[in-house]
């Protein structure tokens, strides 16, 4: 899978986040960021990335909102959601829900393993 032929957009608050993430991805993806939702979906709409990762919790516009503005422009973007809550039981079922409604491909816990974070964006990409 060639960087120029698929375009990873990670939409995060934290700079380490998208940092390290970036590091991550680079060797086989073209990989933009953004500190913020309106940015981020300014990004979306220049870019038309392949898969975007998205963090739930942001100031300003929620993850939940820019993954409702995408899916508007976009229905079938791959679009993982990101949080930093520890445990998969302590998830709140009402951020899933919404985002399964608006068609989410999964969610990563933080911090994010690389290896599931590289086999879940090459197995979306591929559909």
């Amino acid at each position: 899978m060639a960087a120029a032929n698929h375009k990873i957009l990670i939409i995060d608050d934290e700079p380490l986040i998208l940092s390290s993430l970036s590091y991550i991805l680079s060797d086989r993806f073209e990989v933009m960021t953004a500190e913020e939702g309106v940015s981020g979906l300014s990004m979306f709409s220049d870019n038309h990335p392949s898969l975007v990762l998205l963090d739930v919790n942001m100031p300003y516009i929620s993850g939940i909102e820019v993954l409702a503005r995408i899916r508007e422009m976009d229905s079938e973007v791959p679009v993982f959601m990101m949080t930093g809550i520890g445990k998969t039981d302590d998830l709140d079922s009402s951020w899933t829900r919404q985002c399964a409604s608006l068609g989410i491909s999964g969610y990563f816990i933080k911090p994010v393993v690389p290896e599931k974070l590289l086999r879940q964006i090459e197995k979306a990409i591929k559909k």
